[in-house]
Formats: structure tokens, sequence, C-alpha cells
């Protein structure tokens, strides 16, 4: 009987005793750590990694914010993305203004004043000659075409002319006189709306002498003349007034033997009519 027991006892303690070495033999080898590979000779050292610098911490917003700049304004129909390269639309065309100094300027004159020449002869010999001075009526004539760079003001191209209709007498030699100015004008109106207007000319100036005796007919030299005077307006565009001219002339003439030098002056009264 007490074989019988035995035996179980003996197979229990056996058991007991292999149950931690089937364990152990149940339970999985470790995993041995990956061997680091070792780079081939003559190839760069790997870079050790390098840490990441700490980001700085943005200020909290503040409660006002900062205004922007305008944007720029893109015409609608300029492409996106290119430069606008149109032009602004021009500015519109000056129209002339009724009752307004500028634009063509013409200008026509007639009147009458005083002349007094001056002649004194210079012929060969000394023992005939001739000096005259005096002074006679004068008719005049006035022509003026211009056109006007701004407002109020009129250049061009002139020509006046004063004939006396009496003779000068001296020693019993009686001549006649005539002057001719042609050369560039100005004429000014302070007030482009208004009519009073003050100019002057310079040029060319002839001078005829008649019937002296050195035989010399006509002379050639300089000359100028000054003027003011007030236009009252007839249409928007013509006007007509009265103008007080002032003129004079330096000139010399020569003929074979004779020679003569004549110097004058002049003031005329004109009534004028104005295209302006």
């Amino acid at each position: 009987m007490s074989a019988l027991l035995n035996q179980p006892l003996r197979l229990f303690a056996v058991l007991t005793c292999m149950t931690p070495t089937l364990a152990v033999a149940q339970t999985p080898d470790a995993v041995p750590p990956a061997a680091t590979p070792v780079p081939p000779e003559g190839a760069p050292a790997p870079a050790e990694p390098t840490t990441a610098a700490p980001v700085a911490e943005a200020p909290p917003a503040t409660a006002e914010a900062v205004p922007s700049a305008p944007a720029e304004e893109v015409p609608a129909d300029a492409p996106a993305g290119k430069m606008d390269l149109s032009a602004p639309p021009p500015p519109p065309a000056r129209t002339r203004q009724a009752r307004v100094h500028n634009g063509f300027y013409l200008r026509g004159s007639f009147g009458g004043g005083g002349l007094w020449p001056k002649i004194v002869d210079r012929s060969e010999p000394e023992d005939e000659q001739v000096d005259i001075t005096g002074g006679t009526f004068a008719l005049s004539f006035e022509a003026l075409v211009g056109a006007s760079p701004a407002d109020g003001f009129a250049l061009g191209g002139g020509v006046f002319w004063a004939g006396g209709t009496g003779e000068l007498s001296e020693d019993g030699v009686d001549v006649t006189v005539s002057s001719l100015l042609v050369g560039p004008f100005f004429d000014a109106f302070p007030n482009p709306k208004d009519g009073f207007h003050l100019g002057a000319m310079v040029g060319y100036a002839s001078q005829g002498v008649h019937d002296h005796p050195s035989g010399v007919n006509r002379t050639h030299g300089f000359g100028g003349a000054a003027w003011l005077g007030y236009d009252w307006w007839v249409s928007n565009e013509l006007s007509a007034g009265t103008a007080l001219r002032f003129n004079g002339a330096l000139t010399d003439g020569e003929e074979g033997d004779g020679s003569v030098r004549v110097n004058s002056a002049g003031v005329t009264l004109l009534i004028t009519a104005l295209y302006h």
C-alpha cells in the first residue's frame, strides 16, 4: 500500500522540479541591439545630430492695430501682374474766347500829324551845300500783322509810312520829305479783355528827299516807333479806336558827288481798326 502511494508522490516531485526548466525553455531569446554600421574608408564621417534652437515665443498681440498703408488702386482694365502703361487722356483743346485779345492779329490805321525832318547836305563843293530844317503836316498809314503767343500780347511785322504834304524851303530850295519804316513789332494789352494797349517797332527806315540840289532822292538807315492807344469792342473779334504814335529815323544817302543825311521825328494821331 505504501509502495502504491510512493509512486504518485515521486511523479509529483519530478514534475515540480521540471516546471522552472520548461518555463525557461519556452521564453524567446532577447534580440541583440543593432550594430552601428562602420563607414568605408575615405567616406566623410556622419554629422552629429544637432538639437534645434528653442523658438522664441511671439509677444502677445496688443489691442491697438497698426494702420496699414492704403493699397494702390489698380485700373480695372490692367492685366493682373503687369505694369499699367496707360496715359491719362489729353486736356481739352483750348478754344478761342470772345472779346479777349489773343490769336491772330491784324491792324490797319490811318491818320495825320507832324513831321520834322533835318536835311544836312555833305556834298562837294561845300559852298553849294544846302541844309534844310523845318516841319510839315504829314499823312500816315500803318499795317501790322502778327499773332499772340499769350493772351494780351502780340508779335509780328509791320510797315508805317508818313508823307509830308508841304514843301520845306531854304535859300530858294523847296523839297518834300517822306518816311518809311519796316520791321518787327510788339503790341501789349495789360488787361486782355480791355482796349488799352501800348507797343513799339524797330527796323529798316528809308526817307525820300525830292528836288534837293544834291541829287539824292532817297536815304537809308535805322528807325523806330512807339505808340499807345485804346480800342473799343465792335464785335467778339473786331475793335476800333485811336492811337498816338511817335516815330523817328536816322538815314544817309549818296548820289554821285552828292551826299545828304536826313534825320526826322514825327507825331501822328491814328484812327485804327483791329481784328484780334
